[in-house]
């Protein structure tokens, strides 16, 4: 009986610490306003390997991500291709949370992420709905963030479809995406659903939506259509009405990405398109970066930024760019949880996990977010959520 308390007792301080640390990186993603994601992680990582067993069948996915940027950092270093230091340190320790994967199957993240989560959430709704009732708080808020050096918070008033919009993008907010997938498959079930899954897919559409990001206010929309069409495709005489109300949804979703994406003095499109062709060059002057990457921090001139850069927005070309062809054993490793969904696709939880996962791969490729913090914490969601549903459990408890 003492033996039992004190595992529990153990699980209930791992899973204080895992919420703590998920909360730093959500809440500071840049670490550049509370400076404690070093300490947060290494408390971690030491508290699980005091209290608990690793799963040493999780060492090859960590040992691969590892030897791949190590390799490619020796090609370069034989190529004789300059490493911008800071960049190249910057990957190793944006990876380190993999480390976590060795005590993964202790944790529910997708159940202990939710607060830390709608916490940072409800300080964003609150942040921007001052900042919007009065100048003042905008302007004093906007010097706050850009005083530090790194906009955790991007402010703007951009023109969105004629209408000039205060816009407000949190750079955590991609990595709710799992969560909220969850919470919107909770509030089509009306056993799952309750007051605070209703109040968390409240607070999580808001910050999408108030973002500004073409993307992120895309994504609501998109999970609410694809889980919605699941709980009520079979609905006796609903399909007279479904199929008619998703005929004109997806011409308005259409009609709105194509305006947002043309919109007019929209230049992070030009900048984007504009990297294609510098890639082009790149690859075309120096095909053996195709079969060992440039290396992890390199730089390369770009007519986007019209400068020498180490990162852009075309996320899975940079790892092409960076790796090589090796960068194929980390987007596998990022795609691997998609596969292990599928399997679940029956199970409501698995199926909307399953489209929210596959939502943030598709927005990960024109935004730098694989190999970030916040990247790695969606992925330790993913598998996270994997061992629970090879474990046997369904969904997860949503009180």
């Amino acid at each position: 009986m003492m033996g039992l308390d004190f595992y529990s007792l153990k699980k209930t301080v791992g899973k204080a610490l895992f919420m703590l640390f998920v909360f730093v990186l959500v809440l500071d993603p840049t670490g550049s306003i509370l400076h404690l994601k070093n300490i947060t992680f290494v408390l971690l990582v030491a508290y699980n390997m005091v209290c608990f067993r690793p799963d040493f069948s999780k060492l090859p996915i960590i040992v691969a991500v590892f030897s791949v940027i190590l390799l490619s950092w020796v090609f370069a270093t034989i190529q004789d291709v300059h490493l911008d230091t800071e960049a190249t340190m910057g990957i190793f320790k944006a990876i380190a949370p993999l480390l976590l994967l060795l005590w993964i199957r202790e944790y529910d993240l997708l159940s202990l992420a939710r607060l830390p989560m709608a916490l940072t959430a409800t300080l964003v709704v609150v942040l921007y709905w001052l900042a919007v009732s009065a100048e003042e708080i905008e302007a004093a808020l906007y010097i706050y963030v850009t005083s530090n050096g790194e906009d955790t918070i991007m402010m703007s008033h951009r023109s969105f479809l004629g209408v000039e919009v205060f816009a407000m993008y949190y750079k955590s907010i991609v990595s709710f995406i799992l969560v909220f997938a969850f919470c919107v498959a909770a509030f089509f079930d009306r056993s799952r659903r309750n007051i605070g899954i209703i109040l968390c897919t409240v607070l999580f559409v808001q910050a999408y939506i108030i973002s500004g990001s073409r993307t992120m206010m895309l994504l609501p929309f998109f999970l609410f259509g694809v889980i919605g069409y699941r709980k009520f495709k079979d609905k006796r005489y609903f399909k007279y009405i479904l199929y008619p109300f998703l005929f004109v949804f997806a011409i308005a979703f259409v009609v709105l990405l194509f305006m947002l994406i043309m919109e007019k003095g929209e230049s992070s499109n030009m900048v984007k398109y504009a990297h294609l062709g510098s890639y082009w060059d790149l690859f075309s002057s120096h095909p053996q970066y195709l079969l060992f990457g440039q290396g992890p921090g390199s730089a390369f001139y770009s007519e986007g930024f019209r400068k020498m850069t180490t990162v852009t927005e075309w996320t899975y070309l940079e790892l092409l760019r960076y790796f090589g062809i090796f960068s194929l054993v980390i987007i596998y490793v990022f795609y691997r949880p998609l596969f292990q969904f599928w399997k679940h696709f029956n199970d409501d939880v698995a199926y909307a996990v399953f489209w929210g996962y596959l939502a943030y791969l598709l927005i990960a490729g024109t935004n730098p977010l694989l190999l970030s913090s916040t990247g790695m914490l969606v992925l330790l969601i993913a598998y996270s959520y994997v061992e629970k549903l090879e474990q046997g459990a369904k969904g997860g408890d949503i009180s």
